[in-house]
This record gives structure tokens, C-alpha cells and sequence, in this order.
């Protein structure tokens, strides 16, 4: 990396970045492994290896929404800064200290708060929900729809006359 060559007092700051899906504590390793891969890319094509600084910081610093594949796409990176040797990391500077697997839950934490129970009747009993539709499938050859028969009119008995 020439830029490091030409400027022997600073260093480079690799952070690694993951969307929200899956597991907690497998982000964070994830977001070291892709700081890691960068490190080593470059320390191969000659980069000093005392002069990188990485860390991972999972998905707790999105650029974007995690809601759409888009957005989970942008969130998973790995950003580069440079720093002034003696300096602070600058990645420290904008996400904090590298988070550690204490710091993460042992359970994924679930996005959308606790849904509601449904309101009871008089009965009380609860309405439930209408199953979600889906692609529906062919089942076979369908029958004709049969015609409506044309309503048919009251029939009149006769009765004997009295007398």
C-alpha cells in the first residue's frame, strides 16, 4: 500500500461490519474474520503488520436498515482508516472499544417487540388468526361449475271441498 510507504507515522484501522442475522456472538467472530482477512491480504503485499489495527464489531453499527436484503448487503463491510501512530485507533474513535464475547448475549435478542394476545369474547375465548396464504397448488383435473337450476315455484296441493 503506497500511502502507508510515503507516510511512516501512521497506521491503518480495519474494522469489520455484519448484518443482524443469526447469532450474536457468531457475528462478532464473523466481523473479526473479515478484519482479519483484510490484514492478512494486505501483510501479504507488504504492509507492515505492526502498523494494522483490526477489530470486529458485529452488527452493532449499521449504516443502513437490516429490514431488506439491500440494506443487510451494506452492512456487511469492512472499512479502512488511517491514523496517526501515536494517535487513538480511529475506529475506536467512532464505534467504541472492540466488543467482546462477554459483551454479547448468549440468546439472539428478537427485533420486534412482544406481540399482543388477541382480545377475548364474551366467551372468552380468543379469534384465531387466518392462515396465511400462499402459492396454491394444483390438485388435479377441476370439475365444471355446475349451473344454478332456476328456483322452482310453490306447489299447490288441492284440497277437497268440504261440506
Amino acid at each position: 500500500m503506497p500511502i502507508l510507504s510515503q507516510y511512516p507515522d501512521y497506521s491503518l484501522s480495519i474494522a469489520g461490519h455484519t448484518d443482524n442475522k443469526g447469532a450474536a456472538a457468531l457475528n462478532l467472530a464473523l466481523s473479526r474474520e473479515r478484519a482479519a482477512a483484510a490484514k492478512r491480504y494486505l501483510v501479504q503485499h507488504g504492509v507492515a503488520e505492526n502498523r494494522i489495527e483490526m477489530r470486529g464489531y458485529g452488527a452493532r453499527h449499521p449504516l443502513v436498515s437490516n429490514a431488506t436484503e439491500a440494506g443487510r448487503a451494506r452492512n456487511r463491510r469492512v472499512e479502512f482508516d488511517l491514523f496517526v501512530s501515536s494517535s487513538p485507533n480511529s475506529a475506536q474513535l467512532k464505534y467504541g472499544s472492540e466488543p467482546t464475547k462477554a459483551d454479547v448475549p448468549a440468546k439472539p435478542v428478537k427485533a420486534n417487540p412482544a406481540r399482543k394476545k388477541p382480545a377475548a369474547n364474551r366467551l372468552g375465548r380468543t379469534r384465531k388468526s387466518a392462515p396465511k396464504a400462499g402459492p396454491r397448488k394444483a390438485a388435479g383435473p377441476v370439475a365444471p361449475a355446475k349451473k344454478a337450476a332456476a328456483p322452482k315455484a310453490p306447489v299447490r296441493r288441492a284440497t277437497p271441498p268440504r261440506g
